[in-house]
């Protein structure tokens, strides 16, 4: 069985990112002493669907890859899916956020 990208934008087109501070400088959640990871919290979170999920970076070496969790399986993040100034995180979403 062939295993294939699957993209945000292509699964749910109305997803809307927002701004969500994860930490206070420093190691991210995720990252190693190293800088990498495989599931390095970013800074922003994204909403569909009726939920709130964190975005994530895979990285290794000079490559990293943006990506949700849903239902155990990654959704790529593409580079323009994210607008350059979100807005923040609205109060009553940041209980929510969804972190499989």
């Amino acid at each position: 069985m062939e295993k294939r990208l699957r993209y945000l934008s292509d699964e749910q087109p109305g997803a809307v990112f927002y701004s969500a501070p994860c930490g206070r400088g420093g190691w991210r959640p995720g990252q190693g002493a190293d800088g990498y990871g495989r599931k390095i919290s970013t800074d922003y979170a994204v909403r569909y669907g009726g939920r709130t999920r964190r975005v994530y970076v895979c990285q290794f070496s000079n490559a990293g890859t943006a990506y949700v969790v849903d239902r155990g399986e990654w959704l790529v993040v593409g580079d323009f899916d994210v607008p350059q100034n979100p807005p923040a995180l609205p109060p009553e979403y940041r209980g929510g956020i969804v972190a499989r």
